[in-house]
């Protein structure tokens, strides 16, 4: 029977190169010449070779025959003088609950440890199998050899320290650098890498360094944490490339290696503001609470900012947010809410843990008590904005729990339930309030308006843009009281007419930024003209004008306010009255413009960017002018022709930002396609459209206007399809009336009877 080598060790077939065990040969030593193996790693090692045992070794008598064990390895072999210096050790006889820096911190009292390795079973991980110990000299590494047992007790357990492999020992070059790859064998006379796995790794990471990509084909061996050129950065740079990888990149590189979780765990803890939208997830992972708290748990102690923003109507809305936020989250200072949902506990809980709270963003939530928005509000002393935009259930009881001392900051937009008596009680106890936007409030009436602008002489900012049905003409005269107004907005505000406008600009003289858009009536005695904005030179401050979609504006209206040389921003779009010479004069006159917006205005034509060209050139300010010229007279050959003369500091961009509908001009092609391909008979139908606006005047506005001039009405444009089905409705309803009459007819007398 041939002889078969056995380990006394049951770890034998978890087998590594450089283990050290014990082995018996069954029936007896092997015959000679005959040599044996047991592989387990890249290299089979010879285990003995065929000798008659020696006196120091022993038989032993089993029931399977004689065992014969080897004697122990002896660690006072002489060191090869050609090999490389003894760095390493290999420790045996780990304690269980040993790891990786107890081991280095064992064996620190021996010398300087460059780094330690403690070896586990697969199957058991908390269990120590063995380990190794890399010395930065070598004669550190002989005085831990030579250590006492006393010395080499750790957790009672007696290690056992002999040498390591000599290709597992560090290389030290003839320049004296020692280079240090624990595990990796190294040819002496070359210093090439003996496996050969890596020797790939190693050319794809000379490839990668030099610029060339051949040996990438085994890129997938490469393990960047280790043998990447970028551990050689310092930890300053490793922050600095980190930055600019997204959120959910910066989360998966703490997987590479501890060097780099320590660092991406330093960068979240150096954040300080946080937009959730930033993550490149899909929805469902997105809006998940566990995303969230992984996120907040890293960084959510030194956040200042935080940006919950998820649409209003998503599916994926949780009620949850907020009590992590504020759990997580105590140095939190502004909030951005947008379309979470709300119920008690988290607005409890947020109140609680964020007390620094100075700006809290809640627009377009919902699922809350108005009382529980109350007792939020009396928790947050520092609290300077709040914004509580589309709260259909809002009546304004909450806002009289703000902070007088801190509030500065309101924006109740379409908040269409509030009560105007408790938004004017919550206003007089805000003396510190800079801004109010009430955009669409359709509550509001003209003697309220009026109390309302009363209280806040201070207001800077002010926002009544779009509906308002219970205000008359005349309400937003008033505003002229607010003579510390910077900034107004009344876009889409139909209320608007030269005699307020002239009011506005003698009240608010410190106006800077005025947005008008849109902001004409159905009766054209009632929309701005040329003379109000001729007004608008008087503000001696005006930097931002926004006057788009205005038909009854002239170029005499933009020559006289070219005097106010102050202006830098100017957006008219969709106005078909400018010719374009008030835009000529005013990029020549305004050295300060900056934007100068006449997309939609048909009649622009390439003088005005030529005059651009020209004005730029003169001036010594360095100031950038952006130009667009979108939707007008100019055709793309114009613009090359002069595109080679355009000058660093002026950008001429042939974009149109104007929206169709808000023209004055506009006709929906739904009724009116194209009136140049209509027929003789299409021609009758629209001189029966003529007939009926003359009939019903009164429904008339300057909203819609036809190829042939005629102004159509609402009940034209929506309700006929054709003249003679608006005919044969009209004379359905004269006949219903008159039937009416006739069959009621002695009530009717009896009703006139008793009013006389």
């Amino acid at each position: 029977m041939n002889s078969w080598a056995v380990s006394l060790s049951d770890k034998a077939w978890d087998f590594d190169e450089n283990e050290t065990c014990d082995v018996v040969f069954l029936d007896g030593p092997p015959p000679p010449k005959d040599m044996y193996f047991l592989g387990g790693g890249a290299a089979e090692i010879p285990l003995v070779y065929g000798e008659e045992p020696s006196a120091s070794g022993s038989k032993i008598n089993d029931e399977f025959g004689e065992i014969w064990v080897p004697p122990p390895k002896k660690d006072e072999t002489p060191e090869d003088p050609d090999g490389p210096p003894l760095r390493k050790l290999f420790v045996g006889n780990l304690p269980y609950r040993v790891t990786d820096s107890k081991l280095k911190g064992f064996f620190t009292k021996f010398g300087k440890v460059i780094n330690a390795h403690v070896k586990r079973e697969p199957t058991k991980r908390r269990h120590a199998f063995y380990g190794f110990v890399t010395f930065h000299r070598p004669e550190d590494a002989k005085t831990a050899l030579k250590a006492t047992p006393k010395d080499l007790s750790l957790f009672g357990y007696q290690l056992c320290v002999n040498k390591a492999d000599k290709v597992h020992q560090p290389i030290e070059l003839p320049d004296g650098t020692v280079q240090w790859l624990p595990g990796k064998r190294f040819y002496k006379d070359t210093g090439e890498p003996v496996c050969e796995k890596l020797k790939k790794r190693v050319r794809v990471e000379s490839s990668i360094i030099t610029g060339g990509l051949d040996d990438l084909e085994n890129v997938d061996e490469y393990r960047e944490g280790e043998y990447s050129p970028f551990t050689t950065l310092n930890d300053d740079c490793l922050l600095h490339v980190f930055s600019f990888l997204s959120l959910t990149d910066r989360v998966r590189i703490e997987r590479v290696c501890k060097r780099w979780q320590y660092v991406a765990r330093s960068m979240w803890r150096r954040m300080h503001s946080l937009d959730m939208q930033q993550l490149a997830l899909p929805p469902h992972h997105l809006h998940s609470m566990g995303v969230l708290k992984s996120i907040l748990m890293r960084c959510g102690d030194s956040l200042s900012v935080l940006s919950l923003a998820i649409y209003a109507h998503s599916r994926h809305r949780r009620s949850k947010f907020l009590p992590i936020v504020g759990m997580l989250c105590p140095n939190l200072e502004e909030l951005d809410a947008t379309g979470v949902r709300l119920n008690k506990f988290g607005l409890q809980r947020l109140g609680t843990g964020c007390t620094k709270l100075r700006k809290l963003n809640l627009n377009y939530c919902s699922g809350v008590d108005e009382r529980f928005l109350e007792n939020l509000l009396r928790i947050l002393p520092e609290l300077e904005s709040l914004s509580l935009a589309q709260w259909g259930d809002l009546t304004g009881q909450a806002l009289n729990k703000l902070p007088p001392e801190t509030m500065k900051e309101l924006n109740l937009n379409s908040c269409s339930n509030l009560r105007p008596n408790e938004l004017l009680s919550a206003v007089k106890r805000l003396p510190l309030l800079e801004s109010l936007s009430l955009t669409s409030c359709i509550s509001l009436s003209n003697q309220h308006v009026k109390s309302l602008f009363e209280s806040v002489p201070q207001l800077r900012s002010l926002n009544m843009a779009q509906y308002f049905p219970r205000l008359k003409y005349s309400s937003l005269e008033s505003i002229g009281m607010l003579t510390s107004l910077r900034s107004l907005n009344l876009e889409l505000n139909d209320l608007l007419t030269d005699r307020g406008l002239e009011t506005i600009v003698e009240g608010c003289r410190d106006l800077e930024c005025l947005n008008i858009t849109g902001c004409r009536a159905y009766a054209p005695e009632h929309c701005v003209t040329t003379k109000g904005i001729k007004t608008l030179a008087r503000l001696p401050c005006l930097r931002e004008l926004k006057m788009s979609y205005l038909a009854e504006i002239h170029d005499e209206a933009l020559i006289v306010l070219a005097q106010n040389s102050t202006l830098q921003k100017l957006e008219c779009r969709g106005c078909p009255s400018l010719k374009g010479d008030g835009f000529l004069r005013i990029i020549s006159l305004c050295p300060y413009l900056e934007l100068c917006d006449v997309s939609g205005c048909d009649h622009v034509k390439i003088s005005i960017v030529k005059t651009a060209i020209t004005a730029v050139k003169l001036r010594n300010n360095n100031i950038f002018l952006r130009l667009l010229v979108g939707g007008t007279g100019i055709v793309w050959d114009q613009f090359e022709s002069c595109k080679p003369d355009i000058p660093p500091h002026l950008n001429v961009e042939l974009v149109d930002l104007s929206v169709p509908h808000l023209r004055p001009d506009f006709v929906d092609g739904i009724y009116f396609d194209n009136f140049s391909d209509y027929s003789d008979a299409a021609d009758d139908d629209l001189d029966l459209y003529d007939d009926i606006c003359d009939e019903f005047g009164k429904f008339s506005c300057n909203r819609f206007t036809s190829a042939n001039g005629c102004r159509l009405c609402y009940v034209c444009t929506v309700g006929c399809v054709s003249g003679s089905l608006f005919l044969a409705l009209y004379y359905l309803c004269v006949a219903y009336f008159i039937s009416f009459v006739f069959q009621n007819s002695s009530m009717i007398i009896k009703i006139f009877k008793d009013m006389t």
